[in-house]
């Protein structure tokens, strides 16, 4: 699958549902969204939104930019939606502070103009 089909089948399914979890995300795809990228918050405050999925996963989601926004998700939200725990990886309180060793914050996606 590429970047491209991804990026539309996570579009499709923010329409459809109103919002969408990375963890969500991550399982969408199985075997083809795992590997060994990590994906930051634009800011540059080691927080993480997605752990060890693949490069076209990642690109996928860099193509869905501009099309959604990013909100925290409750850590109970991303583990109800099949999320993976990361035991080495603390998890992120919130987005507006940075940190010295890398956070990993659950997040859901939202679409910005429903009109697609």
């Amino acid at each position: 699958m590429t970047a491209e089909q991804m990026r539309d089948k996570i579009l499709e399914t923010a329409a459809r549902q109103g919002d969408v979890s990375m963890a969500h995300i991550s399982i969408m795809f199985g075997p083809e969204g795992d590997g060994s990228t990590l994906v930051e918050l634009p800011s540059g405050s080691n927080i993480f939104i997605a752990i060890n999925i693949s490069e076209t996963l990642a690109q996928a989601l860099e193509l869905c930019r501009q099309h959604l926004d990013i909100f925290f998700c409750p850590i109970l939200i991303n583990y109800m939606d099949g999320g993976k725990i990361f035991p080495d990886v603390p998890i992120a309180q919130t987005d507006k502070r940075s940190y010295k060793k890398p956070h990993y914050l659950p997040v859901l996606f939202k679409l910005r103009d429903r009109k697609l």
